[in-house]
């Protein structure tokens, strides 16, 4: 996975960097540098970035706020669950 293709499905999921952070449990700070490429994307966040594009997952929550993140998942679910 690029950084490219990590901020676009972040964007896709309509998830801020600290609501994709917390979900993923690691920081705002960390995704910042797999979406500009300093550092490489694990194997590990790569898998979880495809399960959450692929299956029906509630609204990523901005963990600062305790709203739900916008989240427009709609064409992404082709997989039944």
């Amino acid at each position: 996975m690029t950084p490219l293709q990590f901020n676009t499905l972040r964007k896709a999921l309509g998830a801020t960097q600290s609501a994709l952070a917390a979900t993923l449990g690691t920081t705002q700070r960390q995704l910042t540098r797999y979406e500009t490429g300093a550092q490489k994307i694990p194997g590990t966040v790569e898998v979880l970035m495809h399960i959450l594009s692929t299956r029906k997952i509630p609204k990523i929550k901005n963990p600062r706020r305790g709203r739900p993140a916008k989240t427009n998942l709609k064409g992404l679910h082709n997989a039944k669950t």
